[in-house]
C-alpha cells in the first residue's frame, strides 16, 4: 500500500484483506493528496453501505488507466462530484 494510502486509512471503512473504502469528501481528499504528490488515478470504484456489508456498483465506478496524469487528476475530482453523498469508495492509484 502507498504511503499516502496508508494515512488515508485510518480515516476508511476497512474490509477484509487490508483494503478500505472512504466516504465522498475522503476519496476527494486523498484525490488531491495523489495530485500534489504527482501519483496516478487508475480508477474509482464505488460502494453501497448494506447492513450486511458492502455492495459494489459498476454505475459509481470508473477506469482511469489510459489517461494522463493530469486528465485523471481532473476527471477524479469532476467525477466524484457528481456522485451521490451516501457512496463509498475505493481509489485506485499506481502506488497500491
Amino acid at each position: 500500500m502507498s504511503k499516502l494510502k496508508e494515512l488515508f486509512k485510518s480515516k476508511g471503512i476497512l474490509q477484509p484483506g487490508g483494503w478500505f473504502i472512504l466516504s465522498k469528501k475522503e476519496a476527494i481528499e486523498l484525490i488531491e493528496a495523489c495530485n500534489k504528490e504527482k501519483v496516478q488515478i487508475l480508477g474509482i470504484d464505488g460502494f453501497f453501505l448494506r447492513e450486511k456489508g458492502i455492495q459494489p456498483s459498476l454505475e459509481h465506478s470508473v477506469d482511469f488507466s489510459e489517461l494522463e496524469l493530469e486528465e485523471a487528476y481532473q476527471r477524479s475530482l469532476e467525477f466524484l462530484n457528481q456522485q451521490p453523498e451516501e457512496l463509498f469508495f475505493e481509489v485506485v492509484c499506481s502506488e497500491d
